[in-house]
């Protein structure tokens, strides 16, 4: 009998102890889909980064050599994987959905938009997130404005990807270039500016 009472207490300690854990792993991964992947950790070092009015903005310019590599690798694969947990939400079929889907599609986006996302001769990321939560502003609309030394000043939209907002630029010249990134939260236009040297 005692052995009996033992045996059942034990066995309630182990389904406490691996509930509790349960979770804790869930409420985990409910705080990493909330912010987002690191963006650094794939990117390096950002072009800009930068804490005001509220916000974290962070941002980087890269080759559209490289950013095909990347696309091509883990920043496609990340895009493809969140865009399938999407159509999964949604009720759909992923094995169905997929046949007949090019590579833009399997990613989210039309055609149209991966055109404009590898134009140019770089790409930009930003990455706006709030101060206090580390949450994305997702539902923000974002442009970049490029000072070129050569054609004057040209507008961008960048476009809402998964966990940041991107799109394809061009560079005319080998410098020094003065960028203003804009984002509108909520109705409120937020600015910040910085060089970018092209070699």
């Amino acid at each position: 009998m005692k052995i009996h009472i033992i045996f059942f207490s034990l066995l309630f300690a182990l389904i406490f102890t691996v509930s509790a854990f349960g979770q804790g792993m869930h409420h985990d991964m409910n705080s990493k889909s909330k912010k987002g992947h690191d963006m650094s950790a794939m990117m390096g070092k950002p072009a800009l980064d930068a804490k005001f009015d509220g916000i974290h903005m962070k941002a980087w310019i890269i080759t559209q050599a490289k950013h095909k590599k990347l696309m091509d690798g883990k920043m496609g694969k990340m895009m493809m994987d969140g865009h399938m947990m999407d159509m999964k939400h949604d009720g759909k079929t992923m094995d169905g959905d997929m046949k007949g889907m090019d590579h833009a599609a399997m990613m989210g986006m039309d055609k149209a938009t991966m055109d404009a996302m590898m134009s140019g001769t770089h790409h930009i990321m930003v990455d706006v997130k709030d101060i206090k939560t580390g949450e994305l502003y997702n539902s923000a609309t974002a442009d970049v404005e490029i000072h070129s030394p050569m054609q004057g000043t040209s507008t961008v939209e960048l476009k809402p990807m998964m966990h940041h907002f991107g799109n394809g630029i061009a560079f005319d010249k080998k410098g020094k270039y003065h960028i203003t990134v804009n984002v509108i939260i909520d109705g409120v236009k937020k600015s910040k500016e910085f060089m970018y040297t092209v070699k």
